[in-house]
């Protein structure tokens, strides 16, 4: 069963995450480079990145990345896993702390339940990456003990605008807290001179700002664009972030550009279960007509999850959210209820009310067996945190103006429930009823309100399709087609039908598996046939036998930015709690512990460790190893993997010389096994230049092109052998790609030609020819 917060899509985008924290460090190493982040970022994007600096100098250099998740797709569980990738992969402490800040109260409150709930997936989730959590709202932080900030990760769960600085002195956030007096005893000069200092300009102020600034938090920003605000970056100053970490659907592109590194896309969401779509719609200008059109497929619905309880035992109960206008309007909450209870004959107590004055929907749990609620009257929105998964159906009455009119339900009816599809096709879409006098205007505004929830544009003109014909409704049983037309699942015009290339595959004893960079790695390695031990290089020795401090980067003139990862590091480590080792297997078990190592026998692993700790010990103090602890494990990780790699290596030349994998089984190119064109097309980013490729497998629509590959897709174009072209997207899906031996590798373009064969084209300029990644794909 696959484990709560552990999506392909997630996964994908922590790899992401990893990745650019390895490289900022990285870059933090060469005195050349000003801003390491900056050039991580466009080494993995290649695209601009804006610092924080420019808002607040004292962001000036912090690492801030922006992970992209439309509505339904988890934010929250990825959040909490992003706290891990970012200690493992950039951080000198195992216990970092975590700011994080949501745009509510009310999802302050339930995210706070969540965390606190050791029950709850998120709860679990948290444990498992991080062992001992400590969720904290502000008022809770205000009396934290030192054992519980020595023995715990910290996740502060605030609003920005409860640590906003209006009015500084009136802030119990700011104000000097003599239960944390505690926590400033025993610092030493310099971390006291990074804090903000009381009336005498020397003695650091107890308070919560300063124990959070004197951590150096990992700042999660939830729907980040609520948040930023002259004010909230100077709220973000003020704490010291050593990175910020947003998560939203609809990231900021004008006022503060956020910087995208990764987008996860709707049929990402789809793949995975956790969305309801296609998105089924049908506008009417009869606003009785459509709700009784909704009710009518509500009640088909009920019907079918009826027969789905009876296959696999899953109770639903599918439900209408009923948008009504404002007071001083028509069609009013009072009004549409009269008409469900007068005549559509629904009975009242079916009906909740939720809106700023009433909300008769309470703690009840809505959807299950014990609530008898089926439909919803609201005006705009339902209360910030409410979810509702068994939410099909959603019938607005308000004359379409503009998307925000249904932004918010539309979001709410999009989430799969239980995050797995369903038998019957009927429980696997989600239904829109809207008033509209406007031929298609309420149809192009409700793509406009997926766009608002984080949906690309391409990806709303094929999730969202018009009903052709009304809905017929009746008391016979479940109907073979309850919803009459045909679903178009293109973007764009397909132009390349039936474009199949085989795949290299693995014969498991019969069972055909596409090849995988896994695959590369034999079963049956051995860590011990490599040597147990860290050069001074790896690990960064001086020749006298002690730890090299990265100091260049802090010289005067080499860098403009007020973000030092040396000095976080050092700030860090004095800070952390020692578990006070005493020998070097005390290292080697912790090493053990968190280092992960699947592919490695546990008993081979806890040997080759012992003889690595016991030769490091023999040149470094036990007390130093313990202190650089973060720096050892990354040593040993990278020492795996470049012993991985060594292995892998074996295995490509096995492969391409005797056509086999020792340990896995025969490769075989198979025709049954094959990529297929993808049945739509929606690349994050697009081309945006003035020429119009008539060739391109997708009519009107190609993936980003930069000016090289955009002049080198106009050759495919013109080239007479070429029937079409298709510009591979990487990491999208339905993109086409290649097992190599530390990665997948997405080529650039291919072409279908006239003769029926495939042509894989990676496109590079003479610049990167050469190097190590090119001379692999």
């Amino acid at each position: 069963m696959e484990r709560f917060g552990h999506k392909p899509y997630l996964n994908d985008c922590l790899k992401t995450l990893h990745l650019f924290f390895t490289q900022t460090r990285e870059f933090a190493q060469m005195a050349s480079v000003e801003d390491p982040a900056s050039v991580a970022f466009h080494t993995q994007t290649k695209r601009l990145y804006h610092s924080f600096g420019d808002y607040d100098e004292r962001l000036a250099g912090v690492p801030a990345v922006c992970l992209r998740v439309p509505t339904g797709g988890g934010k929250t569980a990825l959040g909490a896993r992003a706290i891990k990738t970012t200690a493992d992969s950039f951080l000198a402490t195992e216990r970092p702390w975590v700011l994080w800040l949501v745009p509510s109260t009310t999802i302050r409150d339930q995210t706070l339940r969540q965390m606190r709930d050791r029950s709850s997936g998120l709860r679990q989730l948290l444990d498992e990456e991080l062992g001992a959590v400590l969720p904290l709202d502000m008022r809770s932080a205000l009396e934290l003990s030192t054992s519980d900030a020595n023995n715990h990760t910290i996740i502060l769960v605030s609003t920005l605008a409860t640590s906003r600085v209006e009015k500084t002195e009136n802030r119990r956030f700011y104000r000097e807290n003599g239960a944390l007096m505690a926590h400033f005893e025993g610092l030493s000069s310099d971390l006291e001179a990074r804090l903000e200092l009381g009336a005498d300009g020397k003695t650091p102020i107890p308070s919560l700002c300063n124990l959070i600034r004197l951590h150096r938090p990992i700042v999660i920003v939830d729907e980040a664009h609520n948040n930023k605000s002259s004010l909230g970056f100077e709220t973000l100053g003020r704490v010291a972030p050593c990175a910020i970490i947003e998560f939203t659907a609809t990231p900021d592109t004008k006022n503060a550009p956020a910087n995208v590194l990764h987008y996860v896309m709707a049929s990402q969401l789809k793949a995975a279960q956790m969305i309801k779509m296609p998105l089924l719609a049908r506008q009417e200008a009869d606003w009785k007509r459509c709700l009784a059109e909704a009710k009518a497929q509500r009640e088909d619905l009920e019907r079918v999850a009826a027969y789905e309880e009876a296959k696999t035992g899953e109770f639903l109960r599918p439900v209408a959210l009923i948008g009504a206008e404002k007071k001083n309007e028509r069609y009013t909450v009072d009004v549409v209820i009269e008409v469900f209870t007068q005549e559509l004959l629904v009975p009242r107590d079916q009906i909740a009310i939720a809106t700023g004055d009433k909300d008769e929907i309470g703690e009840q749990k809505v959807g299950t067996r014990e609530s008898e609620i089926r439909y919803i009257v609201t005006v705009d929105k339902l209360r910030e945190g409410w979810d509702c998964p068994p939410a099909y159906v959603l019938a607005s009455v308000r004359e379409m103006k503009s998307a925000t009119a249904i932004e918010q339900l539309v979001g709410r009816i999009l989430r799969m429930p239980n995050a797995q599809n369903k038998h019957h096709a009927e429980l696997n879409k989600s239904y829109a009823f809207l008033r509209s006098s406007q031929t298609l205007d309420a149809i192009h505004m409700l793509k406009d309100a997926l766009v608002n929830n984080g949906f690309s544009r391409p990806e709303t003109d094929a999730l969202v399709e018009q009903l052709a014909l009304p809905v017929q409704w009746s008391n016979s049983p479940i109907p073979t087609n309850s919803l009459q037309g045909t679903l178009n699942f293109n973007a764009t015009v397909r132009r390349a039908e039936d474009w199949r290339v085989p795949l290299l595959c693995l014969d498991f004893g019969g069972e055909m598996l596409p090849m995988e960079p896994e695959f590369f790695l034999p079963g049956h390695w051995d860590i011990r046939n490599h040597p147990a031990v860290l050069t001074n290089a790896e690990i960064g020795l001086s020749e006298s036998g002690g730890f090299e401090f990265d100091v260049v980067n802090d010289r005067l003139g080499v860098r403009q930015s007020s973000f030092r990862v040396a000095q976080l590091d050092q700030q860090l480590k004095m800070l952390s709690p020692r578990d006070n080792w005493r020998s070097s297997t005390d290292m080697a078990l912790w090493l053990d512990r968190t280092v992960p190592h699947r592919d490695i026998s546990p008993t081979h692993m806890r040997v080759w460790l012992a003889k690595l700790c016991g030769d490091l010990e023999s040149r470094v103090s036990l007390r130093e190893l313990e202190v650089e602890r973060m720096r050892a494990r990354r040593a040993v990780m990278r020492k795996l993997n470049a012993i991985r790699l060594v292995e892998k290596q074996k295995t490509q030349l096995e492969l391409f010389e005797v056509g086999r994998v020792d340990g896995w089984g025969d490769a075989i190119l198979s025709d049954n096994i094959a990529w297929e064109l993808p049945p739509y097309y929606a690349p994050p980013e697009l081309y945006n230049g003035h020429y119009r490729y008539s060739k391109h497998a997708f009519d009107g629509i190609v993936g980003h092109m930069n000016g090289e590959e955009a002049q080198f897709a106009w050759q495919l174009d013109h080239d007479p052998k070429v029937k079409y072209w298709f510009r591979n997207v990487e990491k999208q899906p339905g993109a086409f790609w290649l097992p190599t031996m530390t990665d997948k590798f997405y080529p650039d373009f291919l072409a279908l030609l006239e003769s029926g064969h495939t042509a894989v084209i990676e496109y590079k300029g003479k610049d990167r020819i050469s190097n190590d990644d090119s001379r692999e794909k």
